[in-house]
């Protein structure tokens, strides 16, 4: 079953293949893709749907989950947001289109995924990382309460090497957070 997460603005849940041409439209912009480790630029056809067909699989298997962020009001998909690696330390990852940027929408649906995972998963550690060059990724993880665990030189882009910056929180370091926040609703 896939959990489809729900606060006050979003709704996170599963992609649909007719997503996949919104997928391509916001991801495989410049700005978008620039600032991310893996989104191609420019984005090739039917990558998105390849994407999106993967998710169900994916998720069965531990691998992986990958959800649309959309707005509870109209549908409208913002982005996406997951995490990878759910057999060992997951890693929270997410983008958004470049009209949706600085409205708060990431740092909702990454609160939203982070109570999941910390009630859902049997993990005790939730990782995350970005590129240096994109400071406003490193702000939601830090509005989270995730602490900065340091910078490598992990990433290729193109032909060369990216500094990336890794954040960490503990189970019990979010559970602590979130006794005083307004928790989401979280259906599954």
């Amino acid at each position: 079953m896939y959990p489809q997460l729900d606060t006050p603005r979003l709704s996170l849940g599963v992609f649909n293949p007719e997503d996949a041409s919104r997928v391509q439209a916001l991801a495989g912009v410049f700005e978008v893709a620039d600032t991310t480790a893996s989104i191609p630029h420019p984005y090739p056809d039917g990558v998105a749907a390849a994407w999106i067909a993967q998710h169900p699989a994916f998720w069965a298997a531990g691998l992986s989950l990958s959800l649309a962020i959309r707005r509870r009001d109209d549908g409208l998909l913002l982005g996406a947001i997951g995490l990878q690696s759910l057999d060992s330390v997951p890693e929270l990852g997410y983008w958004l289109g470049l009209p949706f940027w600085g409205r708060g929408y990431a740092t909702e649906a990454a609160a939203a995924l982070c109570d999941f995972t910390f009630a859902s998963l049997p993990v005790n550690l939730l990782v995350g990382r970005h590129l240096a060059r994109n400071p406003a990724s490193g702000r939601v993880m830090q509005k989270l309460g995730m602490q900065d665990a340091g910078e490598s030189q992990a990433v290729v882009r193109g032909r060369h090497h990216e500094a990336v910056v890794h954040y960490r929180i503990e189970r019990t370091a979010w559970q602590r957070l979130r006794q005083t926040d307004d928790k989401p609703t979280i259906t599954v």
